[in-house]
């Protein structure tokens, strides 16, 4: 789900990538059952900050797309825990700093490095398709 944001923020701008952020989790949700039910709304705030943090830095203030992927990775983290914060207790769920840190952090990181290698390499693979 993270992918589709991340490319639409950095080829479509922040509109489309706040879009495909909210609607990534619901859709992936109905067509195949993941991220569970009660993670669906914290991702949804979650992944339109990557969208909207990363078509800001690299698209209109022009930083380079690694620095501007490690900030929008690590906003959208912190909505997330900012969402947890607030929702967690809606669905039941425990909430903890530490607990956060290690879903958001610990247990991501594998993502986290795949985005970091997967999205450089297809903005430099697609960019001859968007500067048509």
């Amino acid at each position: 789900m993270h992918i589709p944001v991340l490319l639409a923020g950095a080829f479509l701008g922040w509109l489309p990538a706040v879009i495909v952020g909210a609607l990534a989790p619901v859709l992936s949700f109905l067509l195949i059952g993941m991220p569970p039910p009660y993670a669906v709304p914290m991702m949804a705030v979650e992944l339109p900050f990557y969208g909207v943090v990363l078509a800001l830095l690299y698209r209109n203030l022009k930083l380079p797309l690694i620095l501007a992927l490690i900030i929008a990775i690590g906003a959208g983290r912190l909505a997330f825990g900012f969402s947890m914060v607030f929702l967690a207790p809606l669905f039941g769920l425990p909430y903890s700093v530490k607990g956060f840190l290690t879903v958001a952090f610990v247990a991501g990181l594998p993502g986290i490095i795949i985005q970091l290698i997967v999205i450089p390499i297809a903005v430099r693979t697609l960019r001859p398709l968007f500067n048509k």
